[in-house]
């Protein structure tokens, strides 16, 4: 991980996240805002809700994992929020 993409890490955990991902899942309306951010910054946070179709942590990070684009990765989670970037 470079300089600058540990800058980027670092302002956006101060940053609000995007948008929120609630009692419906990871949905394809979820999906849809996803990719409508990524045309705005290369670097988004999500915060999942913990009322949302998943028994933990760990398996809604999964979720959203699985209805990635390719081109979308992860970069950090912490506690209930999400930090992706999009690769060119």
């Amino acid at each position: 991980m470079n300089q600058e993409l540990r800058d980027d890490i670092k302002n956006i955990r101060n940053e609000p996240p995007s948008f929120q991902v609630g009692k419906n899942g990871v949905s394809p309306s979820v999906l849809k805002e996803l990719e409508e951010r990524f045309k705005q910054k290369k670097i988004i946070k999500i915060k999942l809700l913990k009322n949302g179709p998943y028994e933990n942590r760990s398996e809604a990070v999964q979720k959203l994992q699985q209805h990635l684009p390719k081109e979308v990765e992860l970069l950090e989670v912490r506690g209930w929020t999400v930090i992706l970037r999009k690769n060119k």
